[in-house]
């Protein structure tokens, strides 16, 4: 009988442990090198700030490296990516923002900034690679920091 309550005690410290090293409120950040096409993907750098007064809206910027490992040019921008706040619906680059975009040579890299206008206070979102404009080939869980 003892071995038996030792044993349940044991147990159940272990899964209150266990428990307590996982929040709700942890983040996935997934900053993982991708390939697509033999181009290779990779999310450097994510930054926030606050858009205007309202509070309403911030602005997303993320940073990347586009490395063309293919043996043709290729062409590569900020409105081939979108963001899902949250999960929720996908969005455009912000309007009058300065995005990347360009011909990449083979063997050269391509680095620059995509800015998204996301609601406020959205701690993840999902950065999608969609070439034509509608299939994503390519996605990333991203942790959204806190605005400056």
């Amino acid at each position: 009988m003892k071995r038996l309550t030792l044993g349940a005690l044991v147990l159940i410290t272990a899964m209150f442990i266990a428990a307590c090293g996982q929040t709700k409120d942890e983040v996935k950040d997934d900053r993982s090198a991708k390939t697509y096409q033999n181009i290779d993907f990779k999310v450097n750098h994510v930054t926030t700030t606050k858009k205007g007064n309202e509070g309403k809206k911030d602005l997303v910027r993320i940073e990347m490296a586009i490395e063309n490992n293919d043996v043709a040019e290729v062409g590569v921008g900020g409105g081939d990516f979108k963001v899902k706040p949250n999960g929720d619906k996908e969005m455009e680059v912000a309007p009058g923002t300065a995005n990347f975009g360009d011909m990449i040579k083979p063997g050269k890299i391509l680095t620059g900034k995509i800015t998204y206008e996301i609601p406020a206070n959205t701690k993840s979102l999902q950065l999608l690679y969609q070439p034509d404009g509608k299939k994503t080939e390519l996605s990333w869980e991203l942790a959204v920091p806190k605005n400056k």
